[in-house]
């Protein structure tokens, strides 16, 4: 065992002197608060600068109709010189926000109660656009207004066209709504992290310790193959925990510090993020961590050069993504097959332990598989560093 630690202290020595894992460690803390920056902060100003822009809407209507610019506010400017056609290729070319049609027959099927149809034509790309909405509560202002005059007319109360309403009552809690969406993100982030983590110092420990030529010099110690190999994986492991816990620290401090995201969102996020929870999180990364370390040194263990082990590994980053994305989506839950699925078994067990609908005997599997999973890729790793040939290639 003390041959053991002293490998791990000289490779962990000699991995913190290597810049480059100390910039892949440090990564996440910055670019966490910074990639969730920026994305709130533009969001929020284009709202904002949707919301405060003055609306200019085309208007075609009957004459002598009752128009919704009665009820618009200021900042909604009328065009009454326009055809639909012009109104149209204005709206694609972005010099119209929007055109209504009211059709011809407007009034004199209002007072025959009938249902007119107005038209509505705008363009919107994304969500951060206002126009709809701005324009929807003009429409919807004017419509009541129909209402009430179609009900004084027939001399009814408002309350006719209403035989009933419905009030729904969502029994999901907060914590289990935003559990789903934390829930997917967070492992799917820790997972990428985790693989990222273990990829340079599984490469720099054995492949390009090959390439360097020290590898040679440290086969002749007295210390035995499997004792290199313990305090190389200790390394390796140790240096993704640390990229998956600096970034769920650089999320608290994204969440905690930036003040473009609602109060609303940070209190839900706080409430799903409990100390626990986080706890039973990690405990479900630490075996994919040690899976995936088993797997990169046994990749790097098989390599000639640096290069060629990263050329081996570069293929893996879409064989880990597809399958945590996969836990992402809808409709996806863990289950006694699923618990089974590894990559896709941990975002989903994540899911369910932060909504809080945990179902101990899937959640139990999910750790069971893993940790085989993992022992798995140890022994293969270890049965591949035994073998001259494989740790002699390329020296």
């Amino acid at each position: 065992m003390n041959t053991t630690l002293t490998i791990f202290r000289k490779e962990m020595i000699e991995m913190l002197r290597d810049k480059r894992t100390l910039i892949s460690m440090l990564i996440p803390i910055i670019m966490f608060p910074l990639l969730i920056g920026i994305v709130s902060k533009v969001i929020s100003s284009k709202r904002q600068e949707s919301e405060a822009k003055i609306l200019e809407i085309a208007l075609i209507q009957p004459a002598g109709a009752m128009i919704p610019e009665a009820y618009s506010p200021d900042d909604i400017t009328w065009r009454y010189d326009l055809s639909a056609e012009v109104a149209d290729s204005m709206i694609v070319a972005e010099e119209l926000d929007a055109l209504v049609i009211i059709p011809d027959d407007f009034l004199v099927g209002f007072d025959q109660l009938d249902t007119a149809t107005i038209q509505f034509h705008y363009k919107r790309l994304d969500d951060t656009n206002a126009t709809w909405g701005r324009v929807m509560s003009v429409i919807d202002e004017f419509e009541n207004e129909l209402m009430r005059r179609r009900f004084t007319l027939l001399e009814l109360p408002e309350t006719a066209a209403d035989p009933f309403e419905v009030c729904t009552t969502n029994l999901a809690t907060i914590k289990e709504r935003m559990g789903l969406v934390i829930g997917g993100l967070l492992p799917y982030m820790f997972i990428i992290f985790a693989l990222m983590g273990c990829m340079h110092p599984a490469i720099d420990l054995v492949a390009g310790e090959k390439e360097r030529g020290t590898f040679e010099t440290l086969l002749s110690s007295p210390a035995g193959k499997l004792q290199i190999l313990t305090g190389k994986f200790m390394v390796v492991v140790l240096v993704a925990l640390t990229a998956v816990g600096i970034s769920l620290l650089g999320l608290i401090i994204a969440m905690t510090q930036i003040k473009e995201i609602p109060q609303e969102l940070k209190d839900a996020v706080a409430m799903v993020l409990e100390p626990g929870t986080v706890l039973m999180v990690l405990s479900l990364i630490i075996p994919l961590v040690v899976f995936f370390a088993a797997v990169l040194l046994a990749l790097s263990v098989g390599a000639k050069s640096y290069k060629e082990a990263q050329s081996m590994m570069g293929p893996l980053m879409p064989v880990v993504i597809v399958p945590a994305y996969i836990g992402l989506l809808p409709g996806v839950e863990l289950s006694m097959t699923t618990a089974m699925i590894p990559i896709i078994n941990v975002t989903l067990a994540c899911k369910a332990i932060m909504s809080g609908n945990i179902d101990l005997l899937p959640v139990t599997l999910v750790y069971v598989s893993m940790i085989a999973y993992a022992l798995l890729g140890l022994f293969i790793c270890a049965r591949l560093f035994r073998k001259d040939e494989s740790l002699l290639k390329g020296l």
